[in-house]
């Protein structure tokens, strides 16, 4: 029942286009919701070749559904604190193209000069599949953040300080 209900789901995201659904503009966007028969398809491959540890990853963290970014803010300035749903731009891997996510839970830091970690999760319609995907090198990652030093811009956020930070 369950897989049926998946695929129904993701069938319904791809029909819903400008016209709607036969009229009906649904409120949110389920695309990414619609994409865990895709995380269901993985964990059936694993479970079949005996690889559970994958399995369990994928069912945990994801991959093609809910992916999100693990970045790690090096020495950030100032104190600042953000939000759950807060949204973050960047470029991406590769083709250095413009990407966005969202602060998937509360995150703040000090004017220490501490590294800090946010997770990030990736806007419905990104390219990059991780999650627990990234454990068995199922992970694609064409359309991620990228690595390395590269400038994040996270817009509006609580700002312990006063000023927003870029």
């Amino acid at each position: 029942r369950f897989l049926i209900s998946v695929l129904a789901l993701s069938t319904l995201a791809m029909l819903v286009g400008a016209d709607g659904i036969c009229g009906y503009h649904p409120q949110t966007d389920i695309s990414d919701e619609a994409r865990v028969d895709l995380d269901v398809r993985s964990i059936k491959e694993r479970l079949t070749e005996g690889q559970l540890i994958h399995a369990r990853n994928v069912y945990s963290g994801g991959g093609h559904s809910m992916s999100v970014a693990r970045l790690n803010l090096l020495d950030p300035p100032g104190a600042y604190s953000y939000p759950k749903g807060t949204k973050v731009n960047g470029v991406t891997k590769g083709d250095q193209k413009g990407i966005s996510g969202f602060i998937q839970k509360p995150v703040q830091w000090l004017d220490d000069r501490s590294n800090v970690t946010v997770d990030v999760q990736y806007s419905i319609g990104s390219a990059c599949n991780v999650g627990g995907l990234y454990t068995f090198q199922q992970a694609i990652l064409e359309g991620c953040f990228i690595d390395g030093v590269g400038t994040l811009e996270i817009i509006s956020p609580t700002d312990v300080a006063g000023s927003g930070m870029k």
